[in-house]
């Protein structure tokens, strides 16, 4: 998957990512970049941006990313740190390859709100099924 179009084809099956609404909007090798225009479905009681909400964008941008290399990648494990409330209409996740090995990548994610405040940071760790 090197294009745009080749990614949203291939990732509109992926139905979770639809029902909560992830865009893509920019993919290069191993790199991309997804949107969610916020909506009262993905707000806690406590009127904050729902912490899986962040978590679905950054998985969804950190798939995007990785796939974009012409290989098959799943998730090992994420570390992720929220740094604070979302505010604006719509949040932003940027997912970048730091490094890979043969069967090992890892990629950052930062979500950022409308005003560009960084919300959330993820650190994720992918294996490599195939190339």
């Amino acid at each position: 998957m090197e294009t745009l179009q080749k990614a949203k084809q291939f990732f509109n099956e992926d139905k979770f990512q639809k029902l909560v609404g992830v865009e893509i909007e920019e993919v290069q090798n191993g790199h991309s970049v997804c949107v969610l225009n916020l909506n009262q479905n993905h707000f806690n009681a406590d009127g904050l941006v729902q912490g899986g909400v962040l978590f679905t964008l950054a998985d969804s941008a950190f798939a995007i990313a990785a796939n974009s290399t012409d290989c098959f990648v799943v998730t090992l494990s994420t570390s992720m740190q929220y740094m604070t409330k979302a505010t604006g209409s719509f949040i932003k996740a940027e997912a970048t390859l730091v490094n890979t090995s043969k069967r090992v990548c890892f990629y950052r994610v930062e979500i950022k709100d409308e005003i560009g405040a960084l919300v959330a940071v993820a650190n994720m760790t992918g294996y490599i099924k195939s190339r």
